[in-house]
């Protein structure tokens, strides 16, 4: 049953190839595509993490899954630091300084309301926790069955860039710089104090390189447009590199964590770099893969909840039919999510976010 969701989802990716008819990388549909892409990776990979597959072709799934690894974040990071610096160099001074209501605010907002079934199902379950843990959720800093590390990684990318934008730059290259060194100082500390937990910190270096991506994104496009094999030929290489990266450097590199977050930067970056030149290529239209895209962080959020209540609860004696319900109902749990957070953003954060624009707007 495995194989047929990742062939099933293979067939989507590719479906939703464009020749590209306009100039540049990376444009909106493309991002929403990638994002609905990675997101159900990280569904399928956490399902099988918990509940390991052992049937046919079991040996491809277990290969893929060791060989992407965290790579199926990376690009979450690499869009979001793209993204802000895209919308700074867009909309202006005004948007730089709500940095902290238009993102960090939005995604501690989005991730209160997430966890209150997660603390009403543990309730049920009688289990109890001290009361600053529940404080300490909403930043990722506990966990009550969700991947808190990314909450609180992608609060320290967005409360970095909040505080650096407070003052007025000349140029990005600045801020730029000062947010790559404070998520270098974030990697340093989580190697510190998480040594053997290098999932929390092995990626987050793609947020930096989504920044600098944007910053010097005319560069990049003017190299790619140069001539008409180059994109296909970064496409090809890049793509080689992470794999001989995954595949034959890293698996060999023994207990060296410091080696390994070195090596794993270097994949962050290969992989950016092969969607960049992917995207200078080919147009991503999906109707269904960026609907996922959108309701990625709700689905992100959510889904490890059912996974949760399987493990606890117990799983279906067929095989098949377990995985099925698993697919379909860790996808499908976000989705309600997803509408709620457009609701809360139109009665409550969006709201705050103008309110906080239009004060700057009068200094």
């Amino acid at each position: 049953m495995p194989i047929v969701f990742y062939g099933l989802l293979a067939i989507v990716f590719f479906a939703s190839l464009r020749f590209k008819k306009d100039d540049g990388f990376l444009d909106h549909n493309s991002s929403n595509v990638i994002k609905g892409l990675f997101i159900l990776l990280v569904v399928f990979h956490h399902i099988l993490l918990f509940f390991p597959y052992s049937g046919h072709f079991s040996w491809l799934i277990n290969k893929f899954r060791d060989l992407s690894g965290q790579l199926i974040v990376t690009m979450f990071f690499f869009i979001s630091g793209y993204g802000i610096l895209f919308s700074i160099l867009t909309k202006g001074i005004v948007y730089s300084k709500t940095l902290f209501f238009n993102r960090f605010l939005r995604i501690i907002v989005y991730t209160a309301i997430a966890l209150i079934p997660c603390f009403i199902y543990t309730a049920c379950l009688g289990i109890t926790h001290p009361i600053e843990d529940y404080f300490l959720a909403f930043i990722g800093l506990r966990t009550f069955g969700n991947s808190g590390w990314f909450i609180f990684a992608i609060l320290v990318c967005y409360l970095l860039c909040s505080i650096v934008y407070l003052f007025n730059w000349k140029n990005h290259y600045i801020p730029s710089l000062l947010i790559t060194i404070g998520i270098l100082a974030y990697v340093v500390a989580m190697y510190m104090i998480k040594n053997d937990s290098f999932w929390t910190y092995d990626t987050i270096i793609a947020f930096p390189i989504g920044i600098f991506s944007c910053l010097i994104r005319s560069q990049v496009n003017s190299l790619l447009s140069k001539r008409k094999w180059i994109p296909y030929v970064i496409v090809v290489v890049s793509f080689a590199l992470v794999f001989m990266l995954r595949y034959f450097v890293i698996p060999r590199i023994g207990n060296s964590r410091a080696v390994y977050v070195c090596l794993m930067g270097f994949a962050n970056l290969f992989l950016c770099i092969f969607f960049i030149s992917l995207t200078k290529v080919f147009t991503l239209k999906s109707k269904i893969l960026s609907f996922f895209g959108n309701a990625s962080f709700a689905i992100y959020i959510m889904h490890l909840l059912i996974v949760n209540m399987f493990i606890d609860l117990g799983s279906i004696p067929n095989e098949n039919i377990n995985y099925l319900v698993l697919f379909t109902s860790t996808i499908s749990i976000g989705i309600p999510m997803y509408y709620i957070y457009q609701l809360i953003d139109k009665v409550f954060t969006n709201k705050i976010v103008d309110f906080s624009r239009q004060k700057i707007k009068q200094i």
